[in-house]
């Protein structure tokens, strides 16, 4: 996190057969930045495992703060798994893919992986927006992605447009501040989430 400006940062590391005990993280093998200041990018970040079908597994970035649909809105950016790798310091604007807040003070950024659930060639993903306030104030909300080939994913995309979506019962749930993908848990070869 960049303490005076708050964009936020997440480093990336590509795994190897072995580590040391302490590691800086100025040697990350890629590094990507929040864009806008107080965006505090990196609340949320997960290995999506591969939701465009091309063998390599994908990840996710949720920013909570960001304001560009609303205040606090929130966004996640999804970034697809290549051979060559990224730069240091790439900014989130370079992302494969993104998915906006549909509401204000929603921060809908909180993305996991899902597995797949419908049974395609495609993993799924997840989003939670916590303060979402339908049907009533902070019920919460989430949001089913489902995975597809590249040329079908888009930028600022909004979650309005999920392909499914689920809201919370009543005031201050927070329904799907925390989403998880699960596995198979009742064996009928789909995954399942939470």
């Amino acid at each position: 996190l960049n303490v005076i400006r708050e964009n936020g940062k997440v480093y990336l590391f590509f795994g190897k057969e072995s580590w040391e005990n302490s590691i800086n993280l100025a040697i990350a093998d890629a590094s990507f930045m929040g864009d806008n200041r107080n965006d505090q990018a990196s609340h949320d970040v997960y290995g999506l495992g591969d939701v465009n079908g091309d063998g390599i597994d994908d990840f996710a970035i949720g920013v909570k703060f960001i304001n560009q649909t609303g205040i606090r809105a929130g966004k996640v950016y999804i970034f697809f798994g290549k051979e060559s790798g990224w730069p240091i310091k790439a900014h989130l604007a370079s992302a494969d893919a993104s998915f906006v807040g549909e509401a204000e003070t929603a921060e809908a950024a909180h993305v996991y992986p899902a597995g797949n659930i419908n049974g395609d060639e495609y993993d799924d993903i997840i989003i939670g927006a916590g303060f979402y306030d339908e049907p009533a104030t902070d019920a919460g909300k989430c949001y089913v992605i489902l995975g597809k080939s590249t040329d079908q994913w888009a930028k600022d995309v909004s979650l309005a447009e999920a392909d499914a979506s689920y809201i919370g019962e009543q005031e201050g749930d927070w329904a799907a501040h925390r989403v998880a993908g699960v596995g198979d848990v009742n064996g009928d070869g789909l995954d399942d989430f939470i």
